[in-house]
């Protein structure tokens, strides 16, 4: 509800599909709200009366770690929706792509492909900072050049951003009048929310960073419509979970929910409904069946493979936005 209603309603849908696909009359999904300030007691009293099999959500990290008290008491396994594989644990298994799975993805990518000259450019919040403590604890450490942390008072400063950008770059006017693309760096880790993206982009385009010749590196944030579309960020780069037979689920989906455009969470919550309605009608626990090695289902040919420690693996590969504004996998380094 609240804010999260259009999310929680996504996802609803995609547990009604999974439902209506489903031949066992003997599953039940009961939706609990956690979309507002809920009452603790209240998801005590409802899984009292209930006795649930598993409990799929929340979709916050705030409302998983409330509720991790009572999860605990009952010891009732959870898939949530949420990416700070942070809370990933024996019992609770988070399903979302964390920002920090990312960052590995793309510190491999810079070790297999020989990076020398990494700069970071990241928000300067709690969340870059952390980012940027895991890159500073990596392979690739003694590597980064240089790093610096924008705060929202530059951010909304144009002039000032401009100017802590060009220092940043090493840029010099007078040295790049014969047009030669800006090589401070090879690699370039940008670190922000959509906006502060679409800020920054620009800027580093305005100062000659030459995208075939600089790699820059977000989050999967890039993959967002507005960031698609911007031309500053054609060839900019990010890992993404890999997902097939994405016009089959949108055929499963029009046959009920008629021509309503889908996207990543309307699927994950599908693929994670059918988990979920497999792992119910066994007869054994969930944790049992990990021990007896049936960790790995496959939805529309995504693959998942759960561990015991709550960890989730999922095959994740790099892409790269193109001149069209759509994205394309690279198996290669530039």
């Amino acid at each position: 509800s609240n804010k999260f209603r259009s999310i929680g309603e996504k996802i609803r849908k995609a547990v009604d599909l999974a439902v209506l696909q489903s031949k066992n009359n003997n599953i039940k999904f009961v939706y609990f709200n956690t979309g507002k300030d809920f009452n603790f007691n209240d998801l005590e009293l409802a899984i009292e009366k209930l006795n649930p099999r598993l409990l799929v959500g929340p979709l916050l990290r705030e409302n998983l770690i409330k509720i991790k008290p009572v999860i605990n008491k009952f010891k009732i396994p959870v898939f949530s929706f949420t990416n700070d594989s942070s809370l990933s644990e024996k019992g609770v298994w988070v399903l979302g792509f964390s920002p920090f799975d990312q960052i590995n993805k793309i510190i491999d990518y810079a070790i297999k492909c020989k990076k020398e000259k990494i700069g970071f450019i990241s928000i300067d919040n709690d969340y870059g900072r952390k980012i940027y403590n895991k890159v500073e604890n990596s392979e690739i450490k003694n590597l980064i050049k240089n790093k610096i942390f924008i705060s929202t008072q530059i951010f909304k400063n144009k002039e000032n951003l401009r100017k802590k950008i060009s220092i940043f770059l090493n840029y010099n006017e007078s040295n790049n009048k014969d047009l030669l693309s800006n090589e401070e760096y090879d690699f370039i880790i940008l670190i922000g929310d959509r906006n502060f993206i679409l800020g920054l982009a620009p800027i580093l385009t305005y100062y000659d960073v030459d995208l075939l010749k600089t790699e820059l590196f977000t989050t999967s944030v890039l993959n967002d419509k507005t960031l698609l579309k911007e031309h500053s960020l054609i060839n900019a780069k990010f890992p993404f979970i890999s997902e097939t037979n994405i016009n089959e689920f949108n055929k499963l989906w029009e046959l009920v929910w008629s021509k309503s455009e889908t996207d990543h969470l309307m699927r994950l919550g599908y693929y994670i409904s059918k988990i979920s309605i497999w792992v119910a009608s066994q007869s054994t626990k969930f944790e049992n069946q990990l021990e007896n090695g049936r960790n790995k289902f496959s939805i529309l040919g995504n693959k998942f493979i759960f561990r015991a420690n709550g960890n989730v693996l999922r095959p994740v590969n790099i892409y790269k936005i193109n001149k069209s504004g759509k994205i394309k996998k690279i198996n290669s380094c530039l």
